[in-house]
């Protein structure tokens, strides 16, 4: 099942609002989070029964995206008013035209965002940030219009829950308790992890799913 053209033109033109308006506010954005860090931050873990809907749809939706490397990070998130990019470097390219081996691009995704509510969190599609160093499998949408810089960017694809990112090396995942009726934790409970589940039955669908993809691409 492809992603539906309405729903993809909704992210595309949040992605870009967002863009915009961080445009304007990405200097003190990032100023605070330099200044204050993100270990004060919360993160969500998703439910097994979710997770393991989720890992379904991605292993019959993201084999048609219209981008598919492996890629190496290049930076840190960068930060704006509304989410956040990381720069990253295309080494394989499984699938598309847009890119080619060597090309340096911005990376984003609707879910990537921080918020300032109570609590305070770090949304990221159930995955951390992406480590500089590593490589990643990654599934992406076409490329967004440039509204900021001279590098091109693009979003991960799909709608899903989980965010389509796999690193290539193997991470282990742990489970920080929840407490109460809410599905956040402290990050600094889970920050090595690779995915945020909240039970067994999550790290399992999703750590099946990974391997699954991985092999597909033989990584």
């Amino acid at each position: 099942m492809r992603l539906q053209p309405l729903f993809a033109a909704a992210a595309a033109a949040a992605l870009a609002a967002a863009f915009i308006a961080g445009a304007v506010n990405r200097k003190s954005y990032t100023n605070y989070i330099e200044s204050e860090g993100v270990s004060h931050f919360a993160v969500a873990e998703l439910p097994g029964a979710m997770a393991e809907t989720d890992c379904q749809r991605m292993l019959e939706e993201l084999p048609e995206a219209p981008q598919i490397l492996r890629i190496s990070v290049q930076s840190n998130s960068e930060y704006f008013f509304g989410g956040s990019q990381q720069k990253v470097q295309a080494e394989t390219v499984y699938s598309g035209s847009a890119l080619k081996p060597g090309d340096i691009f911005y990376l984003t995704a609707s879910q990537w965002n921080l918020t300032f509510n109570e609590p305070a969190a770090i949304q990221r599609g159930f995955i951390n940030f992406l480590e500089p160093g590593r490589e990643y499998l990654v599934f992406l949408s076409d490329p967004l219009d440039k509204l900021t810089g001279d590098l091109p960017v693009f979003s991960l694809f799909g709608d899903t829950i989980i965010a389509p990112a796999f690193c290539c090396d193997e991470i282990e995942n742990t489970i920080a308790p929840i407490e109460g009726d809410t599905l956040y934790v402290a990050y600094d409970q889970v920050k090595e992890n690779e995915f945020f589940g909240a039970d067994q039955a999550a790290l399992d669908a999703w750590a099946q799913t990974k391997q699954k993809l991985l092999e597909m691409y033989g990584l």
